[in-house]
């Protein structure tokens, strides 16, 4: 059976990492000793990085590079063998290898189609006021929660199309708040220990500065009373 353009441009993703257009079609044209443009590869990962095309796309992750797209699948989902991950790009087929049947041999991969359900439901809100049920928004992450699994979802997004994503179990979150407040306090309480003292020694140099200006002041009033009478009795 003859692969398609389909089959090699997963293949490339499999056995490699980030790669452009070009550099998927220059690794299938070696490997097949066929020729294979920029464009064929271009048009496949459009569709395969998509997951309103396909399931696969909710494991491909997409990134710029200088003025080009560098693609690559998520470790995870590096586990899937070729035929698998192929049959995640089809919608139709007998007998093919479903996301259902993807999540429950990789659970791992559960995450990664979780954030993309959120992100998926935070683009279709077209009113503020309305807001996917469990979601928070605000201008540092999207935020979801998944009462069955107890995990919390992030999405960091440094531009308007990229976003760093990432998964936690609500005690991690829990932990990670707890240790950030306690080292804010043991912070503020160094810092009121540092004001404190130093407010201290400018308030004791300040008294001692004054004691030393009035000390002097009072010797120099003997000395010229001491001279006044010295003249007096000559």
């Amino acid at each position: 059976m003859s692969k398609t353009n389909t089959h090699w441009v997963i293949k490339a993703l499999l056995n490699r990492s980030y790669m452009t257009s070009k550099d998927i079609a220059n690794w299938v044209s070696q490997l097949s000793g066929k020729p294979f443009s920029m464009n064929q590869a271009a048009g496949v990962l459009s569709k395969i990085s998509d997951p309103q095309k396909c399931d696969l796309g909710n494991f491909v992750q997409k990134q710029r590079h200088g003025k080009s797209f560098e693609y690559a699948l998520i470790p995870e989902a590096c586990h899937l063998n070729e035929q698998q991950a192929y049959e995640l790009t089809l919608r139709r087929g007998k007998n093919r290898y479903t996301l259902q049947d993807a999540l429950k041999d990789f659970p791992e991969l559960q995450q990664y189609h979780d954030l993309q359900i959120s992100h998926n439901q935070s683009s279709t809100v077209s009113s503020p006021h309305v807001r996917p049920k469990f979601a928070v928004q605000s201008w540092l992450m999207p935020l979801s929660i998944h009462k069955n699994n107890k995990k919390m979802d992030f999405a960091i997004r440094y531009s308007d199309k990229y976003a760093l994503s990432f998964s936690m179990s609500i005690w991690s979150v829990m932990i990670i708040c707890a240790i950030i407040l306690i080292t804010v306090g043991i912070c503020a309480f160094l810092f009121y220990i540092l004001i404190a003292k130093l407010i201290i020694f400018f308030l004791i140099a300040g008294i001692g500065y004054l004691a030393a200006i009035l000390f002097r002041g009072n010797n120099a009033d003997q000395m010229t009373r001491m001279k006044s009478n010295s003249h007096r009795k000559n």
